[in-house]
């Protein structure tokens, strides 16, 4: 009877020990064009489970709609992204103007904690009661119109 009961607690032991740790790897990969402003733009959203860990955004921009003006002002405001960006820890940019394209993209590590101070000044959308983590799927569901959208999971 020992050698029963001992066998039935050691399996369920194995069977509860299995779930632990074992979160869902998802990504969510989520796009939008614009052709009548020659914009083309790309989120990818790494998780654990519902936390958001990374956002990879990237997009790029056809210049050929634009007059030399606007293209003027669109270089400038690339410029001070840019000095913004790089001046937040966990937060990589860099973006090109090139063959009448601009081309942009940003890395955030969201398990840098002077990020997450950061965006939490920003309030994104945020696990409620968690508050330092950013949802997948609350994310995902406040995009706007036009967006669409890949699940992943590993």
């Amino acid at each position: 009877m020992r050698k029963i009961v001992s066998l039935i607690l050691i399996c369920m032991l194995a069977i509860a020990g299995m779930g632990c740790g074992n979160t869902k790897k998802q990504t969510a990969v989520c796009t939008i064009s614009d052709s009548g402003y020659g914009l083309e733009q790309e989120m990818i959203l790494e998780a654990e489970g519902d936390v958001v860990h990374t956002i990879t955004q990237t997009m790029s921009l056809n210049l050929s709609v634009y007059t030399e003006e606007q293209v003027a002002v669109l270089s400038e405001n690339m410029e001070e992204r840019q000095e913004i960006y790089e001046s937040i820890d966990g937060i990589v940019y860099e973006y090109e103007m090139k063959d009448n394209y601009i081309r942009e993209k940003i890395i955030i590590d969201l398990t840098d904690e002077k990020t997450k101070e950061r965006l939490q000044e920003n309030q994104l959308l945020v696990i409620e009661g968690n508050e330092d983590k950013i949802s997948l799927k609350e994310t995902v569901k406040s995009l706007g119109t036009g967006w669409t959208v890949e699940m992943k999971e590993e």
